[in-house]
C-alpha cells in the first residue's frame, strides 16, 4: 500500500501552468515548486514571466519560462519546440483574460477573445502536448489535464450585487468557462484508452485584493451568498489541484470539481 505523502507527491513531476503571472497562476506555480515539481510558467508578458521565473529561481526552485501568446499558435507550437524537451506529467489550463460587463455592454470581440483563451487555446495546447502527456503515462502510469473554470461556468451570477452593469460579471465569461466543462468531458472520454484523464475544477468566488478593494459593496453583498461566509483564498485551491495531479485521484477522469464555500449549494 502506497504511503499516503506518495499519493500526493508532485516531485520531479513536469508540471506546465499557463497564465503562470496571474491571481492564483502565480501561487499555484509557487506552491508546485516548492514541492519539487518542474514546473513551466506560461505567460505572453516577457517582463512578468521572467520577474516570476527569477523569484521562483533565487528560491532554489526548478522553473522554466515560456513565453508565447496562447491566442497565436505559431509562437505556441516553436516556443515549445524551441524550449520544452521534456514529457509532460501535468497539464494545468489556467489562463484567462476577459473584462467585465453584462449583455449590452459586451460586443462580438468580447466574446470571440473569451472563448479563444478559454477553449480554443485549451485545446491547441493539449494537441500539442499530446504526445510528450502520452510518453508520461507509459513510463510514470500517470498523465494529467486540469483545466481551471469557474462556478459561473453552471450559474448565473446575481448582477444585482454589482453598482453598476458595466462591472458585473460578464456573459462571455460564464458562456466561455461552460464551454471548458464541456471540453473536459469530452477530451476525457476522447482520451480514456490511453489512460490521459482529463478533468475540470470549478472555482468561486476568489475576488483579487484590487476588486476587494476598489468594489467593497459588492464584496460586501457577495461574501452574504458564500455559506462558509467568507471568500476563497489562493491556498484553497492547492488540495483540489494537488488531488486532481496526482496519482490519489488515478480513477477520476471528465468531472467538474467545484471549490466554491458552498456558493452553489443555495
Amino acid at each position: 500500500m502506497k504511503e499516503i505523502k506518495n499519493l500526493f507527491s508532485v516531485k520531479n513531476k513536469n508540471i506546465l501552468i499557463t497564465g503562470s503571472t496571474g491571481y492564483l497562476g502565480s501561487y499555484i506555480s509557487e506552491f508546485f515548486a516548492e514541492n519539487g515539481a518542474n514546473v513551466l510558467l506560461q505567460g505572453k508578458n516577457k517582463k512578468k514571466i521572467n520577474a516570476l521565473y527569477n523569484k521562483l529561481k533565487n528560491k532554489g526552485y526548478s522553473v522554466e519560462p515560456l513565453v508565447f501568446d496562447l491566442c497565436n499558435e505559431y509562437e505556441m507550437i516553436n516556443e515549445i519546440q524551441k524550449k520544452v524537451k521534456k514529457n509532460i506529467n501535468i497539464l494545468i489550463n489556467n489562463a484567462y483574460s476577459g473584462l467585465s460587463g453584462s449583455t449590452f455592454t459586451s460586443n462580438s470581440e468580447d466574446f470571440r477573445k473569451s472563448y479563444e483563451i478559454a477553449v480554443v487555446a485549451a485545446n491547441n495546447l493539449i494537441k500539442i502536448l499530446y504526445p510528450r502527456l502520452l510518453k508520461s503515462k507509459k513510463i510514470y502510469g500517470d498523465a494529467s489535464i486540469i483545466n481551471v473554470s469557474s462556478i459561473y461556468g453552471f450559474l448565473s451570477p446575481d448582477i444585482k450585487i454589482y453598482n453598476a452593469l458595466i462591472n458585473a460579471n460578464p456573459p462571455f465569461y460564464g458562456a466561455a468557462k461552460a464551454a471548458l466543462i464541456q471540453f473536459t468531458k469530452y477530451t476525457a472520454c476522447e482520451f480514456a484508452k490511453d489512460g490521459i484523464r482529463v478533468n475540470c475544477i470549478s472555482p468561486g468566488s476568489f475576488p483579487s485584493e484590487n476588486f476587494k478593494k476598489n468594489y467593497p459593496k459588492t464584496i460586501k453583498k457577495l461574501v452574504k451568498k458564500i455559506p462558509l461566509k467568507r471568500f476563497g483564498n489562493p491556498e484553497d485551491i492547492i488540495g483540489p489541484l494537488l488531488y486532481l495531479s496526482t496519482t490519489s485521484s488515478k480513477y477520476v477522469t471528465g468531472t467538474n470539481l467545484i471549490v466554491d464555500g458552498g456558493f452553489s449549494s443555495w
